[in-house]
């Protein structure tokens, strides 16, 4: 498990539409970084523009990491979890309850 950033808060007690919104914004700068329209919906296929690739989602991957401060496994990284900005959410959301449980 990463090590949490003592210069970050921990993130457990957000709400789940606060991870909602900071999950879709990832994704919404990854996709576009100069974009000012309100993040996609939470069944949006992730990577709208059709550019999901292996580049993408290691990029995906790390912003996630270190937006949250979790560790995502490499056995993390299935279809299921990245298919849409709702089942990223529920994915980042476990892995935030999971890590709470953990010693510092």
């Amino acid at each position: 498990m990463a090590a949490h950033d003592a210069r970050r808060p921990m993130v457990v007690s957000m709400s789940l539409p606060d991870i909602s919104r900071r999950v879709a914004k990832i994704v919404q700068n990854l996709n576009d970084p100069e974009s000012t329209l309100a993040p996609a919906a939470d069944d949006s296929v992730l990577a709208m523009n059709g550019d999901f690739d292996s580049v993408w989602a290691l990029q995906l991957v790390l912003e996630i990491e270190r937006e949250f401060g979790i560790e995502i496994e490499d056995g993390d990284v299935r279809a299921e979890n990245f298919q849409d900005l709702s089942s990223l959410t529920k994915f980042v959301t476990q892995k935030l309850l999971r890590s709470e449980g953990e010693p510092a």
